[in-house]
């Protein structure tokens, strides 16, 4: 059980012990099902309350290496999809790693360096469909544009020139 603190009465002591009991029942549910920030979340709340109640303090080293796991799955994965060429994915796996976890060593460069290859990338893609277009290859200037409008962020103006030129190349061609 859990101590009682000085001043404490027998009803608050009780709804503290009942509490603490079942904020640590919903973080052992959470780490059963693989939830590991939902675990570790609720485990640190119990423990800065009342430090070493329970298993807890094992329990939260557990979710903690659950943790852990799952940033570097998600970080692999996203290695994979930037090594395919997928920057998209692969930036979007590399932000969930660190969102998780910000401690996984090489995945400040990783994202820097997908950043800096989407931008030329998307840049490469409109400059090369504006050519196409100009010179009357719809067809190979559609799929440019199509690559850009994939690549560049919602807030780019060059998106919404992209969408209208694909709008104008697929009514008149």
């Amino acid at each position: 059980g859990i101590a009682r603190r000085p001043g404490e009465s027998n009803d608050a002591w009780r709804a503290r012990g009942a509490a603490l009991q079942t904020r640590y029942d919903y973080s052992k549910a959470a780490l059963d099902r693989g939830d590991f920030a939902a675990a570790t979340g609720g485990l640190e709340a119990i423990l800065l309350e009342e430090p070493g109640f329970l298993d807890a303090p094992r329990l939260l080293v557990q979710a903690q290496a659950g943790l852990r796991a799952s940033a570097r799955t998600l970080y692999e994965a996203g290695r994979k999809l930037d090594d395919a060429g997928d920057w998209m994915g692969a930036l979007q796996k590399y932000e969930q790693a660190r969102q998780i976890s910000g401690g996984i060593p090489g995945l400040p460069d990783r994202v820097q360096r997908v950043r800096e290859k989407l931008t030329a990338a998307r840049t490469t893609a409109f400059n090369q469909a504006r050519r196409h277009h100009k010179d009357g290859r719809a067809q190979e200037a559609l799929k440019e544009y199509e690559k850009a409008m994939q690549w560049l962020p919602a807030d780019d103006p060059n998106r919404q020139v992209a969408r209208a030129r694909i709008e104008h190349i697929r009514k008149n061609d």
